[in-house]
């Protein structure tokens, strides 16, 4: 992927609910969007105090779901470094709901050291199992941070947001490049990062904040 195929901006602010990784740690991580395509995360350097953004879509016929993957590795994917995964799927029966999850597949590099945004609460445990939102809500990853950057919700009209759901594979050239992934830049960087978000006594019960 070339880099120049993402929307590059500072503090780029678009209406349109999505999937969000923020990256509050002090190196480097890398993304890759799959299924793959031009104008997503392909092997990208998310920078220290940077985020990217995806409006939810489906991802082909052969896989519907979307994963953003994320390793510390410039080939940690490919090379069974640590990685996780922040998943979606468009609901293909009601396309107006959302499925998330979160799978720590390898690796302690993220332990306790990130927090999972979603309609159900903010979780900090390695692995949250499937939850069903909502495509108006904004769920979103920040690593090495506690606090989203986003609003919960998206009040944008309801046919903005479908815009983009459509499957990678129906996509006319306009709307794949409407629909590009995002980095923002440069994020506010706090002062001293505190890890406030306790871990649920069960994977069903979103964490809480002190």
């Amino acid at each position: 992927m070339a880099r120049n195929a993402l929307v590059v901006g500072a503090l780029v602010a678009l209406a349109q609910s999505k999937a969000i990784v923020t990256n509050h740690c002090p190196k480097a991580v890398h993304l890759w969007s799959v299924p793959e395509s031009n104008g997503y995360a392909s092997h990208h350097k998310l920078e220290p105090f940077h985020k990217y953004e995806e409006f939810y879509h489906h991802g082909t016929k052969v896989n519907p779901g979307v994963a953003i993957k994320i390793s510390t590795h410039p080939n940690g994917i490919y090379e069974a470094k640590d990685e996780i995964d922040f998943a979606y799927t468009v609901d293909n029966s009601d396309s107006n709901k959302v499925w998330v999850s979160l799978d720590n597949l390898r690796s302690k590099s993220f332990d306790s050291v990130h927090a999972f945004f979603t309609c159900w609460g903010p979780y900090k445990a390695p692995y949250v199992p499937t939850r069903e939102c909502v495509l108006r809500d904004n769920i979103e990853l920040v690593l090495c941070g506690t606090n989203r950057t986003e609003a919960a919700k998206d009040d944008s009209p309801k046919s903005l947001i479908h815009k983009c759901t459509t499957s990678l594979d129906d996509r006319n050239y306009d709307e794949h490049h409407m629909c590009n992934g995002i980095i923002t830049s440069p994020l506010p960087q706090p002062s001293k990062v505190r890890l406030t978000v306790l871990k649920p006594d069960s994977l069903t019960e979103p964490a809480a904040f002190l």
